[in-house]
């Protein structure tokens, strides 16, 4: 399986895929993820670091989640069995509810537009329609994986590194 990548390795990351590779599926699946969450946790903090702080609910939903194959497929993934899916980004509820909708408009932006309903606007004052100015996008998440993308490959291979040693000095 080593053999079949097109990838310029270190000796030390091909070690670590062999030795990967002759663990069964159990173990694999943890190596793997310990490597995962290795690599991913600089783009959580940077993440973190760059969401809108006014309530602080944006920044307590973003985390990091292992999806199953069935959820990965419900969002559009298609995975071979044994891989494994990270979604990053304000997946986590936050006083029972989730800021995903929030975060892609701070994301992408808003054009402006109006607000229909029975908005209260003040402390007594009530609207039908209120004319929203629109907002500049952030792109908060697209700039944290952008900031913490150099060394995730050394991240990933060190994670996974950890989590053999781990393993072996138990054995």
């Amino acid at each position: 399986m080593i053999d079949d990548l097109d990838v310029e390795m270190s000796p030390e990351h091909k070690k670590t895929l062999r030795l990967l590779n002759e663990m069964g599926d159990e173990l694999k699946t943890k190596v793997v993820r310990r490597g995962l969450d290795v690599a991913s946790q600089p783009v959580v903090d940077t993440m973190k670091a760059l969401a809108d702080k006014r309530t602080g609910t944006l920044e307590a939903s973003i985390g990091r989640s292992k999806l199953s194959q069935a959820a990965a497929k419900r969002i559009g993934f298609e995975t071979k069995p044994g891989e494994q899916i990270v979604l990053i980004g304000p997946n986590r509820k936050v006083n029972g509810r989730r800021r995903a909708r929030i975060a892609q408009i701070l994301e992408a932006g808003s054009e402006p537009h109006v607000i229909r309903g029975k908005l209260k606007v003040g402390e007594n004052l009530f609207a039908r329609k209120v004319k929203h100015p629109g907002i500049k996008a952030r792109r908060f998440m697209e700039k944290s994986l952008e900031r913490s993308q150099s060394g995730i490959e050394d991240r990933f291979f060190e994670g996974r590194k950890k989590r053999l040693d781990k393993i072996t000095n138990k054995a």
